[in-house]
């Protein structure tokens, strides 16, 4: 074949011309008849021949393992590729004759020396090879040659490991003159690293095209539109030949090494020039690989786009049970993932079949999740007399707009940690989590920065894609399936807030357990909060004064402010505490659980589409919303007891306080009326007309892709009664030292 080369030194290169000349000469030796056989097990036995070939080396000296050294074990690939097919074998044999049939040590010579130093031998021994195996695949053909040269090589290596324990290997080496590349090191070291070294890349660049043509078997149809494939074939091929050329090269270099004198060998291992072919080989191998992870990835994202729209199709249709639709959700690249059983302190794996036919809440967070809230769920959960569903976490680890999910070492502490503190189930590795299901979080249960809580019934049927709220207000019993299969609220918050009354009972439940004492007792209490001290403290002194004047047990209780910093709140609690002004809260997280519920009952609202100006418990839950996030202090009164539960006065801090301070002027009323309905009287006589002068009301929603409330349009001022402004907030409560 004419060629062009172009020489620096001792090394040469085919021009781009003479390239695709030779890739074309490449791909007309190719014309594979559909034959097959394992070529992964065999390129194993390729490798484990390479490894236990190899010697270990010092700078000036080949030190040859003991036979002692190499022990046999049972996870040996060559165990199972014992019934190697005769055809097979034969090519193997054919192929190692074709390749070393000018360079045994006998028929080495100096005009042989001179073919191989311009390249002609090695690159048509190199299509002599190709043409043998054009019945095969592009792999087969590297994983063939490859095992070929793994034949010589691994009995050169064997007779040179025994030569000092065989005497029948000592004399066969006599005959391979093994001796003289055992006594002249110095010369032969460099050249055995060198093949070492390049074998590896051959080992690498071959795995890569074994690995690709699998994909591309599998994926038959989508391969033509995921990538080019003539562009890929042709790297295919052309890897193929250098794969071949090059271990007909390092056959060369072995036979040279043991040629018959000084003077040929040193001609040979000048001529020969390996470093040039691991160029070569390391070039194909780049471009391969980058072929192969786009591929990897293009074939990943179509499974993560397919299992998306199944899990669409999934949850949108019935099913017979819920595992038809787990399988999926918690499904991985290899299997299923396993679950952490929280309840046991040993935290024992078990997979995803402790879920069947169970009403599943999947509670569903980042690694953000406020202490807060993990705090009052275990609580809830503790509390609870009886379970009849199971609580799943599924920690959404760090995510970008392609929903990648990746880790670091601080992020797998601190789910360790979180885990740790649950007493449900959780999902053992978060990295396992597919994509697909990330993405399906996101775009239909509209997770974002908050936790979220998906109940999912016995059938696998989405029941509510959020619930976290009614956990926060009604606890687990609005999750009691005292029917096994049949939810007692099919129609979810409505069917809940039925017979639901607002009164102070239901506004606080069981955020302190004194509070509810003193209801069943039927005393007075005020619970009042805001972040203004000195009205804080007049407006004590002023009830506490006013509740013995009017002869009534009044208890009040601080209940801070919505959303406020905990620092902050510390630092007021301590002040109420040390000037005994009243009770108060004990935690921020008790704080938080109140006015979380206060938040969770306006989202259930919402949901339900109630307006403030037309029902009254909305009106009601809006104002406590507005007094929470306002400047300025608030105040709710009411009676314990049966016949008073449902009466409650709620008022701003300045215009109670200015109520209470012109007691004598409604003070006669308290006897025949009692005190709420005397209160109430003067407050609806003497309310104040709006004033600039006084703080604002406020209202704050959490912004979008926090959770999936729907916003009102417009938000009437439960002060006076006209369209409040909507305003932008960008906000940082971080507690700063």
């Amino acid at each position: 074949m004419a060629k062009q080369l172009t020489t620096t030194g001792n090394r040469f290169k085919l021009t781009i011309s003479d390239e695709n000349v030779t890739l074309r000469k490449i791909q007309e030796t190719h014309s594979p008849d559909g034959r097959v056989f394992d070529v992964k097990t065999l390129l194993q036995v390729v490798e484990d021949i390479f490894n236990r070939a190899e010697v270990t080396s010092t700078d000036d000296t080949l030190v040859l393992r003991s036979s002692k050294h190499i022990v046999e074990t049972s996870e040996t690939p060559s165990a199972s590729f014992d019934d190697m097919p005769e055809p097979l074998a034969y090519a193997i044999d054919k192929i190692s004759t074709e390749a070393l049939k000018y360079t045994t040590p006998l028929s080495l010579s100096v005009s042989f020396s001179c073919k191989c130093h311009d390249g002609v031998d090695t690159h048509a021994t190199t299509m002599s090879v190709l043409k043998m195996l054009t019945s095969y695949s592009w792999e087969a053909k590297m994983v063939l040659a490859l095992a070929a040269f793994a034949v010589s090589y691994g009995e050169f290596w064997l007779v040179a490991q025994f030569q000092t324990s065989s005497q029948l290997a000592k004399s066969v080496g006599v005959l391979k003159q093994v001796h003289f590349i055992l006594e002249k090191s110095n010369i032969s070291k460099p050249q055995f690293d060198e093949i070492k070294s390049l074998l590896k890349d051959l080992l690498a660049i071959t795995k890569c095209v074994v690995e690709f043509m699998d994909l591309s078997s599998r994926y038959t149809t989508t391969t033509t539109d995921l990538l080019d494939m003539s562009t890929v074939v042709s790297h295919i091929a052309t890897a193929t030949y250098w794969t071949i050329r090059s271990a007909v090269a390092c056959a060369f270099q072995i036979a040279s090494l043991m040629g018959i004198d000084h003077e040929h060998r040193v001609g040979a291992m000048e001529g020969w020039e390996l470093p040039h072919l691991a160029r070569k080989i390391s070039n194909e191998h780049n471009q391969l690989s980058f072929h192969l992870n786009t591929f990897n990835k293009r074939i990943d994202e179509k499974k993560q786009k397919d299992m998306y729209e199944l899990l669409v199709e999934l949850f949108k249709t019935p099913q017979l049970e819920n595992m038809t639709v787990f399988k999926v959700f918690f499904s991985t690249r290899d299997g299923l993932i396993k679950l952490l059983d929280g309840s046991d302190a040993r935290k024992i794996r078990v997979n995803i079949e402790v879920l069947r036919a169970k009403h599943v809440l999947l509670l569903i967070s980042n690694l953000e999740f406020p202490n807060d809230e993990l705090v009052i769920l275990e609580h809830i959960y503790t509390q609870s007399k009886q379970h009849q569903y199971e609580i799943v976490w599924v920690p959404i680890i760090r995510q970008d707009d392609n929903y990648s999910i990746s880790w670091s070492d601080m992020e797998l502490k601190l789910f360790q940690q979180f885990r740790g503190k649950m007493p449900w189930y959780s999902v053992e590795d978060p990295s396992l989590i597919q994509r697909a299901v990330v993405r399906y979080t996101r775009e239909v249960w509209h997770f974002g920065k908050n936790p979220i809580l998906v109940v999912v019934d016995t059938k696998g049927k989405v029941t509510c894609p959020n619930a976290l709220h009614r956990m926060w207000i009604w606890g687990f019993n609005a999750f009691s399936f005292p029917n096994g299969d049949h939810d007692p609220f099919p129609n979810g918050d409505h069917d809940l807030w039925i017979n639901q009354p607002w009164n102070l009972e239901f506004l606080v439940a069981d955020v302190d357990p004194t509070i509810s004492s003193w209801i069943t007792q039927g005393k007075y209490i005020c619970l009042y909060g805001g972040d203004d001290m000195d009205w804080i403290k007049q407006f004590t002194t002023t009830a506490r004064d006013v509740a013995q004047k009017a002869g009534i047990s009044l208890e009040m209780v601080y209940v801070g402010k919505r959303n406020s910093k905990e620092k902050f709140l510390r630092t007021i609690i301590a002040t109420i505490n040390d000037g005994k002004l009243s009770h108060f809260l004990p935690e921020p997280s008790s704080i938080w659980y109140f006015w979380v519920r206060i938040e969770s009952m306006w989202h259930s609202q919402n949901q339900l589409e109630k307006s403030a100006d037309i029902d009254p418990v909305m009106h009601e839950i809006e104002k406590m919303m507005i007094f929470g996030s306002s400047e300025g202090g608030w105040a709710l009164l009411s009676k314990g007891g049966a016949s008073a539960a449902e009466e409650m006065i709620t008022e701003k801090g300045f215009f109670i306080q200015h109520c209470f301070s012109k007691y004598e002027m409604w003070k006669d009323n308290v006897e025949p009326l009692g005190f709420m309905e005397a209160l109430r009287i003067f407050i609806q006589q003497n309310r104040l007309p709006p004033s600039p002068l006084r703080n604002c009301s406020i209202l704050l929603f959490p912004g979008p892709g926090t959770n999936s409330y729907r916003l009102p349009n417009k938000v009437e001022c439960t002060d006076c009664g006209h369209d409040m402004e909507k305003f932008i907030m960008y906000r940082c409560c971080h507690d700063y030292l």
